[in-house]
């Protein structure tokens, strides 16, 4: 297991790396890091693709991913995985493709161990933005969508096209 601090436009983010995958990230400081980088190749990646992203030129993602969690929690952040960068999803329509309850969502969107690389950001509510569970709350979400070009006009209503 390794950890790799990461700079952003939203704070320090902890980048988890284990067998050959991000596991994680975090805006909390690791209990421990004392294990050297596993695959400095793939920490190259992930930073030149946290780096695009903050430049405002996201990209598909193109290194492994392994985020625990339950058969449920997988499939919502697959589902939120396929909602590209600019786009939005609202909770109960991400509800609808799983058939499952927007509060369900919801609560595992909230859980997602891999924020902005499984774009957890993206879904908004039907009205309102929702919530965001990252450090800051909201104005990371917002910051986030603005980053992507998601958000019109100063209020913060959610742009959506068809994902």
């Amino acid at each position: 297991m390794s950890f790799l601090p990461y700079d952003s436009q939203v704070g320090m983010l902890w980048l988890e790396i284990r067998q050959g995958a991000l596991v994680a990230l975090s805006w909390s400081l690791p209990d421990s890091m004392a294990e050297p980088l596993e695959d400095a190749a793939l920490c190259r990646r992930i930073t030149h693709w946290l780096d695009d992203h903050f430049r405002r030129a996201p990209r598909g993602v193109d290194f492994p991913v392994r985020p625990a969690g339950t058969v449920f929690q997988q499939k919502v952040w697959r589902e939120i995985s396929r909602v590209g960068p600019g786009q939005t999803i609202t909770y109960g329509e991400l509800a609808k493709r799983l058939n499952s309850s927007a509060r369900a969502v919801g609560v595992a969107a909230g859980q997602n161990p891999i924020p902005v690389v499984i774009p957890c950001h993206r879904v908004v509510g039907a009205k309102e933005l929702g919530g965001y569970s990252g450090h800051g709350g909201l104005h990371t979400k917002r910051t986030l969508l603005s980053l992507e070009g998601a958000l019109i006009g100063d209020i913060g209503i959610p742009f959506r096209q068809a994902c």
